[in-house]
């Protein structure tokens, strides 16, 4: 009994909270019409993928070696992120500092592609902590599945995804 009264109390305040920072969000990743969507470059062998847990942790080691392992087979050097290895609570480290890990991933020139070893509803709570004129400025590959693609909506929305394509060689 105990239990369905917090499953339903933390329903409510959840309802409720997800109505509150709607707007300052949407006004954020609003798309500008007059921007261009910056294709990166493509993955050549020896570049420098970058693995990371921009949400859920990672509860086993295994995932990352494997990931890691194969990624190196096909010609790619990696680095595995902090993120890989912190848990706090479900996630992978707090908020900022998973959105600072993927930050200073973008801005590394030497990295060309960002693969998320996990998906989750981490992904969204980076969103606001995000700087998209740094990104629109470093195009990488950026790869996942689950939330992932909410950063990469985000993301072509607010460089007017629908609009001119510029390759990036």
């Amino acid at each position: 009994m105990n239990s369905r009264r917090k499953f339903i109390r933390n329903g409510i305040l959840g309802a409720g909270m997800l109505t509150l920072n709607v707007k300052n969000i949407s006004e954020q990743f609003h798309a500008n019409e007059n921007s261009t969507i910056i294709l990166p470059p493509k993955l050549n062998s020896g570049d420098l993928v970058a693995l990371m847990a921009p949400a859920g942790a990672i509860f086993s080691a295994d995932v990352i070696t494997k990931s890691k392992k194969a990624l190196e087979s096909m010609g790619f050097r990696v680095i595995v992120g902090g993120t890989a290895s912190v848990q706090y609570g479900y996630l992978a480290g707090e908020d900022t500092f998973r959105a600072k890990e993927f930050m200073d991933f973008i801005s590394n020139k030497e990295v060309k592609a960002i693969i998320a070893l996990r998906g989750g509803w981490g992904c969204a709570r980076m969103l606001p902590l995000l700087d998209m004129s740094i990104i629109s400025k470093n195009p990488k590959i950026i790869s996942g599945f689950s939330e992932t693609p909410k950063r990469q909506k985000s993301r072509s929305k607010n460089m007017g995804e629908k609009k001119k394509i510029k390759k990036v060689k």
